[in-house]
Order: C-alpha cells, then sequence, then structure tokens
C-alpha cells in the first residue's frame, strides 16, 4: 500500500484484516524497510501493555492484590511470553480481552459488547470468551439490582440466551451426527484429554511443542502434576474463602471460565487446543489468570488483622519466587532450546540468530545487482526503502522467485514489497485454498524461471530434489542458510537462463 502496489483487505484465510496488528505496523513501516521484526511488534507492544493494564484495570473491579498477583502471572507465563515474540493475531488476545472483562465486572453492556467486537476482529475463536463475560455481567447486574420483578427479568434473559445457543447448535448441526457427536462429548477419555491440553496451553507445555519442538514424556508428565495439582488445589482451599466473602463477582469468573472452556470443547472437541492449534483458546489465559489471581489472594491474610503483616509478606516472596520460576521454565524449555537445536517442531519455526528467511532474501538481493547492473544504483534506495522510479521511462526487468511453499511465500513477499524488481511466485501463493492441497505442478513454475530467477526451498524439501535434479549444475547456484544447531534448513538457488 505504502508502495503504491495492491494490497488487500482480508487475510489468506479469509477473515478481513486486523486493523490493530496492521495499525501498529504502519508507524514502522513509514521510518524503516521491511523486515521480520516489525510483524512482531504489534505482538510485543500488546504483551508489554497487558501487564500494567491487568495491574490497573484489576485494581478497580478487584483489589491491589489480585491485581498485583495477575499482573505477575501476564509477565511470567510462557504462553504470554511466547505470544509476545512471533506476530500472530491471537497474540493480541489477551490485551483485548482485559478490557472486555473490565466492562462485563462493571456491568457497562455497551461498552463491553464494543470490547468483544474488538476481540472478535482480533481472532475469531475469542467469541468463546462470550459466556465468561455474560457470567459476569449478569453476576453484576444481580448484585445492583435489588427489586424482584428486575431479578425475574435478570433470570429470563439468561435462560433465554441460553436457549438461543443451544437451538443455534441444533439448527447448524446435522440431525444424524447430534447423537454420534454429544457421545463423543461426553465421553470421560475426551474430558480428560481436554482438561490436558488446556492445562499444557496456561503452562506453556504447548507452545513448547509448537514452536521448539517434543517435550520428553517426563516433562509432559511432570508439567500436568504441577500445574493441575496446584489449580486443583487452589480451587478446592480458595473457593470457599470466596463464598465466605460473598465475592460472588469472582465465583461468576470462575463458573464463566468453566462454561467458556465447555462452550470450545462442544464446538470443536478435545484435540481443538493441541500443540498447533492452541491459539484457538488464547481467549481462555487472561479469565484462567484473574481467576487464579483471585483464588490466591483469597488465601492470603487480611491485611488489616494483627499480626499477619510478617506472614502476608512470605507469602508474597513465595509468589514472586514462583513467578522467578515460571521465567526459569520459559528460558530453559524455550529460548535455550531453540538456541541449542534451532527448533525440532515445524519448519517454519525453526530459526537462527537472524532469520532464516530474512536471510534467504537478503542473499536475493544482493545478488541481483550483479546480474542487473542497473539496480547497482538504487540499492541506496530511498530512506523508507522504496525503490525511486527510473527516469526515461527505462524499462524494468521483473526477477521470478519461486517459493516453496505458504510458509515461505508470504515473508518473501512482505519482506519484497518495495521491490518491483522482484516477482514472488509459489504454488501455495495468495489464491491457494490450504484447505484442498493437491500434488503441486511444478511445470510452469519452473518455465517461469527458465530465462533466469532463483528459488527459494526448504532443504531436503520437494522443490530442492526438483532443482537440483532437473536443473544442470551449470545453470545454477546455491546457497544453504543453515539453523542454530548448524544444520541446513533453506536453501536460495540462483538460476541462470536456459539461452
Amino acid at each position: 500500500m505504502m508502495a503504491g502496489r495492491p494490497f488487500a483487505l482480508l487475510t489468506p484465510s479469509g477473515l478481513p484484516l486486523n486493523p490493530f496488528l496492521a495499525g501498529l505496523e504502519v508507524p514502522f513501516l513509514v521510518f524503516f524497510r521491511p523486515s521480520i521484526w516489525i510483524l512482531r511488534v504489534p505482538a510485543v507492544i500488546s504483551g508489554v501493555l497487558a501487564v500494567p493494564l491487568i495491574f490497573l484495570v484489576g485494581s478497580r473491579i478487584l483489589d491491589r492484590m489480585t491485581a498485583l498477583v495477575a499482573s505477575l502471572l501476564v509477565a511470567t507465563l510462557p504462553c504470554t511470553l511466547g505470544y509476545s515474540r512471533f506476530g500472530w493475531d491471537a497474540s493480541q488476545t489477551p490485551l483485548f480481552s482485559i478490557l472486555a472483562l473490565y466492562w462485563a465486572f462493571r456491568g457497562r453492556s455497551i461498552a463491553m459488547l464494543f470490547s468483544f467486537a474488538a476481540c472478535l476482529i482480533v481472532h475469531a475463536s475469542n467469541v468463546f470468551l462470550l459466556p465468561v463475560l455474560l457470567a459476569l455481567f449478569v453476576a453484576t447486574l444481580w448484585r445492583t439490582e435489588t427489586e424482584a420483578s428486575k431479578r425475574r427479568q435478570i433470570v429470563w434473559m439468561t435462560g433465554a440466551i441460553v436457549l438461543i445457543t443451544l437451538v443455534t447448535w441444533i439448527l447448524i448441526t446435522p440431525g444424524s451426527e447430534r447423537l454420534s457427536l454429544l457421545a463423543a462429548r461426553a465421553a470421560p477419555s475426551n474430558w480428560l484429554r481436554s482438561l490436558q491440553h488446556r492445562g499444557r496451553l496456561i503452562s506453556g507445555v504447548s507452545l513448547c511443542q509448537y514452536v521448539v519442538g517434543p517435550l520428553s514424556l517426563e516433562a509432559d508428565a511432570r508439567s500436568d502434576g504441577i500445574f493441575w495439582s496446584l489449580f486443583l488445589a487452589l480451587l478446592v482451599l480458595g473457593i470457599p474463602r470466596l463464598v465466605q466473602r460473598r465475592q460472588w463477582d469472582r465465583i461468576a469468573l470462575i463458573v464463566g471460565l468453566v462454561l467458556g472452556a465447555m462452550a470450545l470443547y462442544l464446538a470443536a472437541g478435545p484435540e481443538i487446543l493441541r500443540p498447533h492449534l492452541e491459539r484457538y483458546g488464547m481467549y481462555l489465559v487472561i479469565p484462567t489468570v484473574l481467576a487464579i489471581a483471585s483464588l490466591i489472594s483469597s488465601l492470603l491474610p487480611d491485611s488489616d488483622c494483627d499480626g499477619t503483616s510478617v506472614l502476608r509478606q512470605a507469602c508474597l516472596a513465595v509468589i514472586l519466587l514462583g513467578g522467578w520460576a515460571l521465567l526459569f521454565s520459559f528460558e530453559i524449555h524455550y529460548l535455550d532450546a531453540i538456541r541449542a537445536t534451532g527448533g525440532e517442531s515445524h519448519v517454519t519455526f525453526r530459526t537462527a540468530e537472524v532469520e532464516p528467511k530474512q536471510q534467504a532474501f537478503q542473499l536475493i538481493v544482493s545478488d541481483l545487482p550483479n546480474r542487473d547492473p542497473s539496480l547497482a544504483r538504487e540499492t541506496s534506495t530511498t530512506w523508507s526503502g522504496i525503490v525511486e522510479p527510473r527516469v526515461g521511462g527505462e524499462a524494468r526487468r521483473s526477477w521470478p522467485v519461486l517459493a516453496e511453499d505458504w510458509w515461505i511465500y508470504w515473508p518473501i513477499r512482505f519482506l519484497s514489497s518495495r521491490h518491483p524488481e522482484i516477482a514472488v511466485i509459489s504454488p501455495e501463493d495468495d489464491k491457494c485454498d490450504l484447505g484442498h492441497r493437491t500434488p503441486v505442478d511444478w511445470k510452469p513454475f519452473m518455465t517461469a524461471l527458465s530465462s533466469g530467477g532463483y528459488a527459494v526451498a526448504f532443504a531436503d524439501g520437494e522443490l530442492e530434489r526438483l532443482i537440483s535434479s532437473s536443473v544442470p549444475s551449470s545453470r545454477r547456484k546455491q546457497w544453504d542458510i543453515q539453523d542454530y544447531a548448524g544444520q541446513r534448513l533453506i536453501s536460495v538457488f540462483r538460476l541462470e537462463s536456459e539461452q
């Protein structure tokens, strides 16, 4: 858009472009050339802002101690740290869900609906945050309305919402599938599997398995045991204290959290939060954080009681140690692991000190002036990185760059957005239907490279094997990009003309 080239208002999956994500990138694209770090800026900003915001919001709707514990959890949980490191729409879910929960706690219907709409714009799966918001909103209305007639209206309204939800589910689910679907959802093994995935979402195990690679069975079991032991202990010990203190809004939060988790489970099944899909459950993170913080706060000694100051400070010290333990876990299982192995999960997450796709693009840009000397005059482009137009209407050659798949196509296309001399092509481009992949016919793409160009392929992948076997060595030059562990990750080919 800034370079005067076509742009899309829909994401590759057909959803509207997230203006909160793209909008935060625009100022950086004004002053800097396209780079991978710019794509991560919105996630970093959103993750950092979530820490003070949840403290400010929690101090108003709950209390300062609960808000302090919640902000500590947001700052140290591996799942929030990890999602603050890469540019996905779901990375903004914690920040926007804080605002929606705030207005639900306050009982402000219009503000809550607008905030919920913003959450839906951020990521469609945030629709399952609605049960949490409704539980809090109804609890607030019940507390503020003392007239019996008003409370009856609240009961009728809540019942109507539940009924509409059930009718909608019945209408969109084929009749032949309802009974089998309900039977599958009711199976205890599926419930346990779903709970396991939810625990691993919050503990960060799913994130590590997705980005870094699989953990050992012992590490998985240890993480599951620690999380669920602590969480169940907090529920058993904390809920009676909340009831005793008549803190019904916090009880409603826990009820809403359960309902929100059940809604996703009933709609999508037990595997919807497994590694590689856990982003669909990011709407659960902030409600879970607030619930845990409320339970912890309920167990702390009251600050106005005599002789409890030392005990309270000791409890706070233990909470801080827990935060350090979470940070240490993230350092060991995420940062250190990825530096040691380069990543052992999905190939697109394998990385190096300089992002491999950024390296591939820089190799191409550095080599182009050797093939087209006129481009050497344009290496010092405008301050924002936009190539200046040639004078006198001089024609510019477009060099094709073949990207093997979706995961290479989009980064290279973004990085080359201000290089009209580069034309990125791929069998999995913006017109590709990823839901219906078919065997690739490479012939038209290799024909496009017959007059010279470049190809970017994953090491030992289909495209690398094709080029190595079908293009004579005299027509190709190959650069290999390695990951942190020194393993080949991406190959960049320079292909000469057949003539």
